[in-house]
């Protein structure tokens, strides 16, 4: 997440364009650095939001209020992204002069919003499905609505009752969406919420993308002959009705949109205090072992961190000593996880004084949402000069839980 060199204005660019990019720029930088991700289409984000913040730009120039229909909205299905989004546009501000009102962040917050939704998504060949409710008709109209616009390649066969679909010996669709528990007909279920929540759209795309081979039945067939060529089966229908049972798993969305807080993740097993570490490598690598321990990071992960920093520097000291170190999700998370450790003396990321850590907090995110909440209340905890301190310090296990459940609201 290394920020990028400022370039020269070309001669066809007003100055003014130049700076908004610029502004672009630094929002972007701040916005991973605060949620913890990375863009990968950096560039495009770049361009668009330039072209976003030039009429705002010249709105706050001119002092020329908007009214934003969506902001109550924005605010309340995706607080965490307004709130980081709240922070990012200061330098927007700083470039105007002019405070930045609510109904100017939540478009901004859109922008980010939608872009996160859009990395690593690209057309695949048009799905159909079911949709069953337990709740109605309008229900059904509902969450079709949103899955359209989800998914603009979708093909809603039907809209069915519970009983409907219970009744029915098969069904013909490439998978299917509910809003109730159904039994396994063999297709994928996504069991989900009437309004869709972030995890449930992110795992909706991602079956778009990932299933489509997966869950068809010639290639369960193709993978079972493959395997007679070369083994002995001493049970033919138990290893296909298992090869079934792995590639068709009857719910597919698991988590519902769960966002954990904060002692949900640091707790007794992943929190570690008072250590020694001669380089901070050495300390990223000790603080993440619990993490390791527990099988939710792969070692890959660990290397990921540290070369992280080798290429952008000391980018993750977000506070005074204390780092958090994080890489990709890609690059071996296998579940929502988060670790603490303090270290006895100071270890040194950089010759810079600023850059000495005593406190690091490693985070394994799985995708650009889930861990907003968690990390939200790391920050309003790290933000508060005197706790901050206390947990610098603390050498009871119980003293740093206490301070971890003080900032953990749900």
């Amino acid at each position: 997440m290394a920020q990028r060199q400022e370039t020269k204005a070309p001669s066809s660019q007003k100055p003014e364009e130049h700076l908004i990019r610029t502004i672009a720029r630094q929002m972007i930088f701040d916005f991973q650095r605060y949620a913890c991700i990375s863009f990968q289409e950096y560039e495009a984000l770049e361009q668009n939001l330039t072209m976003h913040l030039i009429p705002a730009y010249y709105r706050l120039i001119y002092h020329i209020d908007i009214n934003n229909e969506l902001t109550e909205s924005i605010k309340k299905t995706q607080p965490e992204v307004f709130d980081i989004t709240q922070k990012v546009v200061c330098h927007l501000e700083k470039a105007t002069c002019s405070k930045i009102s609510d109904h100017e962040i939540a478009y901004v917050a859109m922008h980010f919003g939608g872009w996160m939704r859009r990395e690593g998504i690209s057309p695949i060949v048009r799905r159909s499905v079911y949709i069953v409710c337990g709740e109605g008709i309008g229900t059904s109209h509902m969450l079709k609505t949103q899955l359209i616009e989800l998914i603009g390649y979708i093909e809603v066969r039907d809209l069915l009752s519970k009983r409907s679909y219970e009744e029915m010996s098969s069904i013909d669709v490439d998978f299917v969406v509910s809003t109730t528990p159904i039994s396994f007909k063999g297709k994928p279920v996504h069991l989900v919420h009437p309004i869709l929540t972030a995890y449930e759209k992110k795992t909706l795309l991602q079956y778009g993308e990932s299933a489509e081979t997966m869950f068809d039945k010639n290639n369960v067939n193709a993978l079972f002959n493959i395997i007679q060529q070369h083994t002995i089966v001493q049970n033919e229908k138990a290893l296909l009705r298992d090869l079934n049972e792995l590639l068709h798993p009857a719910y597919v969305s698991h988590q519902k949109g769960w966002k954990p807080v904060l002692n949900d993740l640091l707790t007794e097993k992943t929190i570690h205090l008072q250590q020694t570490a001669e380089t901070w490598q050495e300390a990223i690598t000790k603080a993440a072992q619990p993490l390791l321990d527990q099988n939710t990071i792969q070692k890959g992960y660990v290397d990921a961190m540290i070369q992280s920093v080798d290429q952008n520097g000391p980018y993750i000291v977000i506070a005074p000593q204390v780092a958090i170190p994080h890489a990709r999700p890609e690059d071996g998370v296998n579940e929502l996880s988060m670790s603490l450790m303090s270290f006895e003396r100071p270890v040194f990321f950089s010759k810079d004084e600023k850059k000495q850590v005593r406190l690091i907090i490693v985070l394994a995110a799985i995708d650009g949402m889930t861990h907003l909440k968690a990390l939200k209340q790391v920050t309003m905890l790290l933000s508060d000069e005197k706790r901050r301190k206390e947990l610098v310090e603390a050498k009871e296990l119980a003293s740093v839980q206490k301070l971890i459940d003080q900032f953990s609201q749900r």
